[in-house]
Protein backbone atom coordinates (compact mmCIF):
# COMPACT_ATOMS: atom_id res chain seq x y z
CA UNK A 1 0.00 0.00 0.00
CA UNK A 2 0.68 3.51 -1.12
CA UNK A 3 -0.03 6.86 1.00
CA UNK A 4 -1.37 9.36 -1.39
CA UNK A 5 -1.62 13.08 -0.35
CA UNK A 6 -3.99 15.65 -1.33
CA UNK A 7 -4.41 18.92 -0.82
CA UNK A 8 -7.34 21.63 -1.08
CA UNK A 9 -5.74 25.14 -1.31
CA UNK A 10 -9.15 27.21 -0.31
CA UNK A 11 -9.16 25.13 2.89
CA UNK A 12 -5.65 25.32 3.20
CA UNK A 13 -5.79 21.55 4.15
CA UNK A 14 -3.89 18.75 3.57
CA UNK A 15 -4.50 14.99 3.56
CA UNK A 16 -3.48 11.28 2.60
CA UNK A 17 -5.28 8.45 1.78
CA UNK A 18 -3.78 4.81 1.69
CA UNK A 19 -4.13 3.03 -1.90
CA UNK A 20 -3.10 0.09 -3.54
CA UNK A 21 0.25 1.36 -5.97
CA UNK A 22 -1.13 2.56 -8.64
CA UNK A 23 -4.54 2.83 -8.10
CA UNK A 24 -5.47 6.29 -6.40
CA UNK A 25 -7.78 8.32 -7.34
CA UNK A 26 -6.98 11.20 -9.04
CA UNK A 27 -9.59 13.76 -7.32
CA UNK A 28 -11.17 12.82 -3.78
CA UNK A 29 -13.33 15.04 -1.35
CA UNK A 30 -11.91 17.57 0.44
CA UNK A 31 -12.31 17.03 4.22
CA UNK A 32 -12.97 20.56 5.16
CA UNK A 33 -15.48 21.28 2.42
CA UNK A 34 -16.50 18.44 0.58
CA UNK A 35 -14.96 19.47 -3.25
CA UNK A 36 -13.28 17.12 -5.09
CA UNK A 37 -9.70 18.13 -4.92
CA UNK A 38 -6.52 16.95 -6.82
CA UNK A 39 -3.89 14.80 -5.63
CA UNK A 40 -0.66 17.22 -4.45
CA UNK A 41 2.19 16.02 -6.72
CA UNK A 42 4.68 17.78 -5.13
CA UNK A 43 4.90 15.24 -2.05
CA UNK A 44 6.68 12.24 -2.17
CA UNK A 45 5.12 9.14 -2.43
CA UNK A 46 6.09 6.98 0.22
CA UNK A 47 5.67 2.77 0.61
CA UNK A 48 3.67 1.53 4.07
CA UNK A 49 5.69 -1.95 4.52
CA UNK A 50 4.84 -4.42 6.96
CA UNK A 51 7.49 -5.19 9.51
CA UNK A 52 10.31 -2.67 11.70
CA UNK A 53 13.11 -3.00 9.43
CA UNK A 54 11.34 -1.72 6.13
CA UNK A 55 10.24 1.79 7.39
CA UNK A 56 12.43 5.06 6.91
CA UNK A 57 11.83 6.02 10.40
CA UNK A 58 12.32 2.40 11.64
CA UNK A 59 15.88 2.42 9.87
CA UNK A 60 17.24 6.05 11.36
CA UNK A 61 15.88 4.96 15.09
CA UNK A 62 17.71 1.91 15.07
CA UNK A 63 21.10 3.59 13.50
CA UNK A 64 20.37 6.37 15.83
CA UNK A 65 20.29 3.83 18.93
CA UNK A 66 22.91 1.64 18.15
CA UNK A 67 25.59 4.55 16.96
CA UNK A 68 25.69 4.36 13.17
CA UNK A 69 24.56 7.95 12.96
CA UNK A 70 26.40 10.59 10.55
CA UNK A 71 28.99 11.63 13.10
CA UNK A 72 29.80 7.68 14.37
CA UNK A 73 29.53 6.58 10.31
CA UNK A 74 32.36 9.31 10.03
CA UNK A 75 33.68 8.37 12.68
CA UNK A 76 34.18 4.62 11.32
CA UNK A 77 35.25 5.85 8.41
CA UNK A 78 38.08 7.87 9.20
CA UNK A 79 39.07 4.99 11.54
CA UNK A 80 39.28 2.34 8.87
CA UNK A 81 41.05 5.06 6.18
CA UNK A 82 43.86 5.17 8.61
CA UNK A 83 43.68 1.64 9.32
CA UNK A 84 44.37 1.08 5.75
CA UNK A 85 47.09 3.23 4.91
CA UNK A 86 49.00 1.65 7.85
CA UNK A 87 48.98 -1.48 6.79
CA UNK A 88 49.85 0.12 2.80
CA UNK A 89 53.07 1.01 4.66
CA UNK A 90 53.85 -2.69 5.99
CA UNK A 91 52.62 -4.40 3.17
CA UNK A 92 53.46 -8.14 4.01
CA UNK A 93 55.54 -7.58 6.23
CA UNK A 94 52.74 -9.01 8.80
CA UNK A 95 53.44 -12.12 7.44
CA UNK A 96 56.05 -14.73 9.13
CA UNK A 97 58.11 -16.07 6.31
CA UNK A 98 57.95 -20.03 6.61
CA UNK A 99 60.61 -21.94 5.45
CA UNK A 100 59.48 -26.00 5.77
CA UNK A 101 62.63 -28.51 6.69
CA UNK A 102 62.43 -30.92 4.64
CA UNK A 103 64.68 -33.51 5.94
CA UNK A 104 63.61 -32.69 9.78
CA UNK A 105 60.21 -33.80 8.45
CA UNK A 106 61.12 -36.81 6.33
CA UNK A 107 63.01 -38.21 9.31
CA UNK A 108 60.33 -37.74 11.79
CA UNK A 109 57.70 -38.92 8.95
CA UNK A 110 55.50 -36.46 8.45
CA UNK A 111 55.92 -36.65 4.74
CA UNK A 112 57.71 -38.97 2.02
CA UNK A 113 58.33 -39.08 -1.70
CA UNK A 114 55.65 -41.33 -3.46
CA UNK A 115 56.50 -43.68 -6.53
CA UNK A 116 56.27 -43.47 -9.75
CA UNK A 117 53.21 -46.38 -9.21
CA UNK A 118 51.90 -43.85 -6.75
CA UNK A 119 51.93 -40.71 -8.95
CA UNK A 120 50.43 -42.66 -11.56
CA UNK A 121 47.30 -43.90 -10.07
CA UNK A 122 46.72 -40.18 -8.17
CA UNK A 123 46.82 -39.39 -11.50
CA UNK A 124 44.13 -41.26 -13.39
CA UNK A 125 42.15 -41.71 -10.27
CA UNK A 126 41.89 -37.46 -10.90
CA UNK A 127 41.13 -38.16 -14.63
CA UNK A 128 38.10 -40.54 -13.49
CA UNK A 129 36.85 -38.27 -11.04
CA UNK A 130 37.08 -35.25 -13.44
CA UNK A 131 35.09 -37.31 -16.06
CA UNK A 132 32.28 -38.70 -13.76
CA UNK A 133 31.69 -34.71 -12.73
CA UNK A 134 31.56 -33.39 -16.61
CA UNK A 135 29.66 -37.09 -16.75
CA UNK A 136 27.37 -35.84 -15.24
CA UNK A 137 26.76 -32.59 -16.98
CA UNK A 138 26.70 -34.33 -20.34
CA UNK A 139 30.17 -33.18 -21.64
CA UNK A 140 32.61 -35.18 -23.09
CA UNK A 141 36.07 -34.31 -22.03
CA UNK A 142 37.97 -37.18 -23.79
CA UNK A 143 39.95 -35.24 -25.78
CA UNK A 144 40.80 -32.39 -23.05
CA UNK A 145 41.94 -34.68 -20.83
CA UNK A 146 44.46 -36.61 -23.63
CA UNK A 147 45.54 -33.14 -24.54
CA UNK A 148 46.47 -31.81 -20.72
CA UNK A 149 47.66 -34.01 -18.30
CA UNK A 150 46.25 -33.77 -14.76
Amino acid sequence: MTYYDWVCNECRVTWDQDHPLGEAPKQTECPECGELRNRNWGSVTTFKMIGDSQGNRARAYKYHTKGLDKDSAHEFYDTAIEYHKNNEKTGWRHYAKYTPDVDKMRAEGRIRRRSLKEENDSRERAKKMTEAVYNNTNTDIKETLERKPQ
